[in-house]
């Protein structure tokens, strides 16, 4: 079988949430489509990592002298396994912090008035209100029944449940207390990442033209008579999220 390779830039920077999320997601669809065969790379600043998991999951991570990962396996769940080690590694606390506004849990760990991390007009308690709708209605689910070209291809799907896994498999080895980034270090809104969340991603990357631009409004409606009640409730000006050390 051919061996497959991706690159995954390491550079971190608090304020490009959107840009690393969006690069991950895009990452996983595009490497999915096709094989790329193994290529010397440039000079490598320490050995590989070999990363083996009790599912069948195998891969290797060589990162160049600039500190820049390349994951090396013999199939896409193997791939995906390593993708998202080394993004854990580089940026967990991002998609961490991201995952919990998938799942509509940003009011109960940051306050529902604070400003969504997505989209600082948003208040939290509105982004909640949306993404707890879309879960509710099961439209990932319904998306992921699909065969392709409708819904995702088997290679796609391998590499997903591979993502989530390796990111697990950093969460587990490093623990939550012992997370070098310490935006998130210890945190209790850390935790384990499943596929779902990842499709989950896909789709509001997928829709951030779409329904995801207008969270805040579909979020915040109300029926007439009671607008004036929910925008106070939800707060039609969300505070400003403080910066976390």
């Amino acid at each position: 079988m051919t061996t497959q390779e991706a690159p995954e830039v390491a550079e971190r920077h608090p304020r490009s949430l959107p840009a690393r999320l969006r690069a991950a997601a895009v990452g996983l669809c595009l490497t999915a489509l096709s094989a790329v065969t193994l290529a010397p790379g440039p000079a490598q600043a320490a050995g590989p990592e070999e990363l083996q998991e009790r599912g069948g999951y195998t891969a290797k991570i060589r990162r160049t002298e600039y500190g820049v990962p390349h994951i090396q396996a013999h199939d896409f769940g193997g791939l995906g396994y390593g993708y998202g080690y080394a993004f854990a590694q580089d940026n967990l606390c991002q998609l961490a912090d991201h995952v919990v506004t998938l799942r509509g849990e940003r009011s109960r760990y940051f306050g529902p008035a604070e400003a969504s991390a997505d989209d600082p007009h948003v208040a939290n308690l509105a982004s909640d209100t949306y993404f707890q709708g879309l879960n509710r209605s099961g439209t990932v689910q319904r998306l992921l029944e699909q065969p392709a070209p409708l819904g995702p291809t088997p290679e796609l799907r391998r590499m997903v449940e591979g993502y989530a896994a390796g990111y697990n498999r950093y969460l587990r080895d490093t623990g939550v207390g012992k997370l070098p980034d310490p935006t998130c270090r210890g945190e209790e809104w850390v935790g384990p990442i499943s596929a779902t969340d990842l499709w989950t991603l896909m789709l509001d990357l997928n829709t951030a033209a779409g329904a995801s631009a207008y969270k805040g409004p579909i979020g915040s409606a109300a029926p007439p008579g009671a607008a004036a009640t929910t925008a106070a409730a939800a707060g039609a000006s969300p505070a400003p999220r403080p910066a976390r050390p």
